[in-house]
């Protein structure tokens, strides 16, 4: 047996004590007001444990080059708040750039300068198990996850369901696999004592358990099988044809269900039944890992379906829950009691164009890696405007909306990072397309039917027509990124379009663009 396969297992076996206690959705938003009520005194704990208690770490070089000691920040908390503080921290430089974080670029102060690595900020206790971040950049990143801090991941699902008056539904899982989505939400359901009824997958490698997921996932089907708990393994509905997934749905989830998926996988899932002549159950659709616009979601709304907004990344954990009375559509209110946002201009692109970047902080006891000010390569819009929804009742009136990646496109909830596909065009297509990078360009573009899809533009100069160009460009993927080239390219989201890239208004020709970024539709 594999260590991976064994170290799963440990984690599996140790897992189904903590499956068979039920978390009430009343527990829950007790809990949630408990820690929103300590978040100042529980990041000052934070702190006094990852940074003055560790003096060769990152974050005691920041704050010993800012001048910034345990008394001062106590002081600086007290007197303005948790965010007042942090921003004041980042104007001094105590602060990660998604570079630096993911270890890409060295971190560089005045009179500091050093490597990191995000394992660096891991702070896990007991059996764990490695999640990687989704997409392509060349490198993923691993982050081991504890108990605790899955425990963390799916505390505020109660209440979502409860808010939703979901509760008394099945809950069908519709991620890929492997996936680290569908995985981490099998164990975040079970955990509150939503065992998932069913797994679909849009993309399945074959056999599933071959793979480094699929064995982590057996190893836990195994453990929890050992003391009596049933997990569902998945099954194929593929993403251009889930037709599969919704005639179970109709069997077995007559009064409806709650389907955690992606945006992109949702939609496909509704337009599959139309075209079928299926008529779905109702579904409230959790739906994160791309951009929720007005379009993608008037699109399932008007065919009878609920749409939820979440927002997560494996780095950070539950980042927001979707606002029960938006006036966007992707308002969501931020989960103060175990993060702080703030948001700090940042430069993205060779035409010097500056984007609102949000830095995350820990604040939790139970988060399993600490940060604080760290970029997670995301912007968005923040508001306090009260909207009158059961979270605001909670105390969270944060609210993000205009969720954008500025260093990475996201399609079929895949993430593509923005250097990995500059490459692309750069070096990799015009070697095998002819022409030269000026006659390329990737943008992100969302059609009539809301499904977002990734145009490359090849100029007039190119020699080759565009199914050759689409043919070799689906290689380049399949040989970068096995799980998501097979994600995007099978569901058909990549179209070649014979034009010449598109300027910037200041005439500058990037390689990779956006239409999507800091709009709502």
């Amino acid at each position: 047996m594999s260590a991976l396969f064994l170290s799963s297992l440990r984690f599996g076996l140790s897992l189904p004590g903590k499956l068979r206690v039920s978390y009430q959705s009343e527990q829950a938003v007790n809990d949630l007001r408990r820690d929103f009520a300590g978040r100042a005194q529980n990041f000052l704990e934070l702190c006094d444990s990852e940074v003055f208690s560790r003096p060769a770490g990152v974050y005691a070089k920041l704050f010993n080059r800012a001048e910034v000691s345990r008394e001062r920040l106590h002081s600086m908390v007290g007197r303005h708040g948790v965010e007042d503080a942090l921003m004041e921290l980042a104007s001094k430089g105590v602060f990660l750039n998604i570079d630096e974080f993911k270890g890409r670029k060295p971190l560089v102060r005045s009179g500091l300068r050093m490597m990191m690595d995000a394992s660096d900020l891991d702070r896990v206790n007991g059996p764990s198990i490695p999640f990687l971040s989704s997409g392509s950049s060349g490198k993923s990143l691993e982050t081991p996850i504890d108990i605790p801090g899955l425990r963390l991941l799916a505390s505020c699902i109660p209440a979502v369901l409860r808010f939703l008056e979901s509760e008394h539904l099945p809950v069908v899982l519709y991620y890929p696999m492997p996936s680290g989505s569908g995985f981490m939400h099998l164990i975040a359901f079970s955990l509150i004592g939503k065992v998932p009824s069913a797994w679909f997958a849009q993309w399945m490698k074959s056999p599933w358990w071959r793979s480094a997921s699929g064995m982590k996932l057996a190893a836990l089907i195994k453990g929890c099988r050992f003391h009596g708990i049933s997990l569902p393994t998945p099954r194929l509905a593929d993403i251009k044809h889930p037709t599969a997934m919704a005639e179970w749905l109709i069997k077995h989830c007559p009064e409806g269900a709650v389907v955690p998926s992606f945006t992109g996988s949702a939609i496909h899932l509704v337009h599959a039944a139309k075209r079928a002549g299926i008529r779905l159950p109702p579904i409230v659709f959790l739906l994160g890992g791309e951009p929720i616009t007005d379009r993608k979601r008037r699109t399932i709304e008007e065919e009878g379906h609920r749409v939820f907004p979440w927002y997560s990344s494996v780095e950070t954990g539950r980042l927001a829950m979707g606002c029960l009375s938006p006036r966007r559509p992707d308002d969501m209110h931020l989960l103060e009691d175990r993060i702080a946002c703030i948001v700090r201009p940042r430069t993205v692109d060779a035409g010097g164009e500056e984007r609102p970047a949000l830095l995350y902080t820990s604040l939790h006891p139970n988060s399993y890696k600490f940060l604080l000010n760290v970029e997670t390569g995301d912007e968005a819009a923040i508001d306090t405007e009260p909207c009158g929804c059961p979270w605001e009742a909670l105390g969270f009136r944060r609210r993000l909306f205009n969720v954008r990646s500025f260093e990475k496109l996201t399609l079929e909830g895949i993430s593509i990072v923005a250097d990995f596909l500059s490459e692309m065009v750069e070096e990799e297509i015009p070697s095998h397309c002819g022409g030269t990078p000026a006659d390329y360009q990737f943008t992100e573009e969302e059609g009539p039917d809301g499904v977002t899809r990734l145009v490359l533009s090849a100029g007039p100069a190119v020699p080759l027509d565009s199914d050759r160009i689409k043919e070799i460009v689906q290689d380049l993927f399949d040989k970068k990124f096995q799980v998501a080239g097979a994600m995007v390219l099978h569901a058909a989201s990549i179209i070649v379009r014979r034009e010449v890239p598109t300027l910037t208004r200041s005439g500058k020709m990037l390689a990779v663009r956006s239409t999507m970024r800091g709009k709502s539709k």
